[in-house]
């Protein structure tokens, strides 16, 4: 028999059969802290007393370097810190928390309720002991991904890792063990239950769950986009365009017009070109010779802010990743999106941050773009982002799915 600790000295079990363990329900609230520890024999049930007395605990993996700024956000939500690693951290609630939904932050790059962790030298008992936190609960999907290893951007990008993969593989295999059958495909359906397996550390597995809804976020493993690494990249602009793009769902189209302030050496524009839109790339450096040469690329030599407001008359989409200051590259897209002659049906804008407590300003840069007369305005800290956020806005008619430019 397994016995698994809770907050506060409360304990739930397992029995061990087979080397995989049955979950016996002793209460149906979170497991926070599974130790797996040999226990003599099964405790009286929880009391209502006991059970009440038990906060909810959440979930969260960020980019390194993050975390104070995370934290600083859940503390402002009623939540207090319990355990973290760098690029991993978890919370409980307080009685001021607002504990009817899971708590939220620009640099929260996945949130999950936790159930607890899995801690043992071998990988069938991990295995075994996720499962029995799982409990009666039926996931539709499993996400295991592996915390952060290193600094985004300097040598370290956020794809999957072999021991994630190998996790995963494993985990399915004892699931289905016991009849439990999440499906194969890793990207979750709206509305799903997800069981949410962090990989920690080596022999550590943390293990929570959450609900997916239009955030297409929710829907990936751990927060980050499923896409391919690729040797052919021009930069890994690439890849955080292709995010900001899946995450916003903009519904470009082939020959769509768009333009890319601040777009050399092209990564980005790269994927633009791939997705059949016609690109104009505003930089005065240099892009790449493959990108310069594309029948559907222009460059222009220039600052976004110094070209005349015809030059983006034809543009649908606008996309800014100037190394500039958020106030600074918002201006410029101010000057294109109010002009009555050009008509910006959605726009991307990274905004550089300094250090990260020049975050705080996010709220009036999303209310700026907001008197603009865009909606559906957000940011958040994309997997691939270093220090910065993606604001995302579209214009009211250009809805989610639909391509219309009425």
């Amino acid at each position: 028999m397994v016995g698994t600790r809770l907050g506060r000295g409360m304990l739930d079990f397992s029995y061990q059969v087979r080397g995989l363990p049955t979950f016996v329900r002793v209460r149906s609230a979170p497991i926070f802290f599974a130790q797996g520890k040999p226990l003599p024999s099964l405790p009286r049930p929880l009391t209502d007393e006991l059970t009440m007395a038990g906060a909810p605990f959440a979930m969260f993996t960020c980019q390194q370097g993050a975390e104070p700024a995370l934290k600083a956000d859940l503390l402002a939500q009623g939540w207090t810190l319990a355990f973290s690693r760098p690029g991993f951290l978890t919370v409980k609630a307080t009685p001021s928390a607002a504990t009817e939904r899971l708590p939220v932050s620009p640099y929260a790059r996945s949130v999950a309720w936790s159930l607890g962790y899995a801690d043992a030298a071998d990988t069938l008992e991990r295995c075994g002991q996720v499962l029995a936190l799982v409990g009666e609960r039926q996931p539709a999907q499993f996400h295991v991904w592996q915390r952060d290893q290193g600094i985004v951007g300097r040598g370290f990008e956020p794809f999957p890792s072999t021991v994630a993969v190998e996790a995963r593989e494993q985990l399915l295999a004892a699931a289905d063990g016991i009849g439990l059958r999440p499906a194969e495909r890793e990207l979750a359906a709206r509305d799903a239950m997800v069981l949410d397996v962090v990989i920690v550390d080596e022999r550590r597995w943390w293990v929570g769950w959450h609900i997916t809804t239009e955030d297409p976020s929710t829907r990936w493993p751990g927060g980050v986009p499923p896409l391919a690494r690729r040797t052919d990249v021009v930069s890994r602009a690439y890849y955080k365009f292709a995010e900001a793009i899946a995450w916003s769902e903009f519904p470009l189209k082939a020959e769509d017009h768009c333009a890319e302030i601040g777009c050399a050496p092209g990564g980005a524009s790269q994927f633009f070109l791939e997705q059949g839109l016609r690109v104009i790339g505003i930089d005065p450096g240099d892009v790449d010779a493959r990108i310069a040469e594309h029948a559907r690329f222009r460059h222009i030599r220039a600052r976004g802010g110094d070209l005349p407001r015809r030059t983006f008359r034809d543009c649908k989409w606008l996309f800014v990743d100037s190394n500039v200051a958020p106030d600074k590259s918002l201006t410029t897209v101010e000057h294109l999106v109010t002009n009555a002659n050009v008509r910006i049906r959605g726009l991307i804008v990274q905004l550089k941050l300094s250090d990260y407590e020049h975050g705080h300003e996010l709220p009036k840069w999303l209310a700026r773009v907001s008197g603009w007369g865009y909606g559906d305005v957000a940011a958040r800290q994309l997997a691939f982002n270093r220090r910065e956020l993606t604001l995302r806005a579209r214009w009211p008619r250009a809805s989610r799915r639909s391509g219309s430019n009425a």
